[in-house]
């Protein structure tokens, strides 16, 4: 391509800035970050995540690569590594929608996702369809999977976003006594500012659980699902921008779940334990 932009430059047909203008692989941002999660009735200190980040961009396409490294962090048995990340992303974009796919490979489990989404004035949509396939110890006690991830429709006003969100999947590749055959969740999410200055800004994001459904193959144990509007996450989200490439963030989400189950008796203990989440990450992230 190139040798064909300098010929016709060559013969006046096109001009020295045009030829200048030729897409070219660029990298556009990267990031390290530290990500601590944690449920009710776990003494550990949490699973933790560092990740990298890496943002490229050639014309319109956009790439993402996420190099992630997970350990268990207890105060009695100290720091164990056991899981990591590969996650790729490629992502064309349109005037008013986009397509993409994703990989992603841990020591657990495989995904290959297709991605698109759309954007019309004050309405958009995010669709992610991905097939899960489990590698290592889980293969003889989970089967594979057919997932989605879906906005079917959002609103947005300004800075304030409001949005329905579809999760679900269902098995493929084998039954498995107690083991999930399908699942569906609905909920509505909500985005807000909270401050804007200068230098740091707040958002919030609220989450409100609509209904929680799941079906289990040949259950021999109790098993819970959500109760109807009883999950409500809530995440902080603060940016501090050092300098005109370089900015700094510090995000918390807190969930309180409510559930009910098969077995009140069989799944009491699993469901206390489980009723409260919190998640921080803090990280920075440089422009180019």
């Amino acid at each position: 391509m190139k040798r064909l932009a300098l010929l016709l430059a060559a013969m006046g047909i096109v001009s020295v800035g045009v030829m200048a203008e030729e897409p070219a692989l660029k990298v556009t941002n990267f990031g390290q970050s530290i990500e601590v999660e944690n449920v009710s009735g776990n003494s550990n200190i949490g699973e933790t995540w560092f990740w990298n980040n890496l943002g490229m961009k050639y014309d319109d396409w956009t790439f993402s690569l996420q190099f992630g490294k997970q350990w268990d962090l207890d105060t009695d048995k100290g720091v164990v590594g056991n899981n990591g990340r590969v996650q790729l992303s490629a992502v064309k974009s349109f005037e008013n929608y986009y397509l993409g796919v994703k990989t992603r490979f841990q020591q657990n489990y495989d995904r290959y996702h297709l991605l698109a989404g759309w954007n019309y004035e004050n309405f958009y949509g995010d669709y992610d369809f991905y097939y899960e396939s489990q590698q290592g110890t889980d293969m003889s006690s989970t089967p594979d999977s057919l997932k989605m991830e879906i906005f079917p429709v959002g609103v947005k006003y300004g800075d304030f976003k409001a949005a329905w969100f579809i999760e679900g999947h269902k098995s493929v590749g084998g039954e498995r006594s107690d083991k999930e055959e399908s699942y569906i969740t609905n909920q509505l999410r909500f985005y807000a500012p909270i401050y804007k200055g200068e230098k740091l800004t707040l958002n919030t994001e609220y989450r409100l659980t609509l209904m929680e459904d799941k079906d289990v193959y040949k259950p021999t144990k109790g098993y819970f699902t959500v109760k109807d509007f009883g999950r409500h996450r809530v995440y902080l989200k603060s940016n501090y921008v050092v300098n005109d490439s370089l900015s700094v963030f510090l995000n918390y989400g807190y969930q309180i779940s409510d559930y009910e189950g098969n077995s009140e008796e069989k799944v009491k203990a699993n469901v206390d334990s489980d009723r409260y989440w919190g998640d921080v990450e803090f990280g920075w992230n440089y422009k180019f």
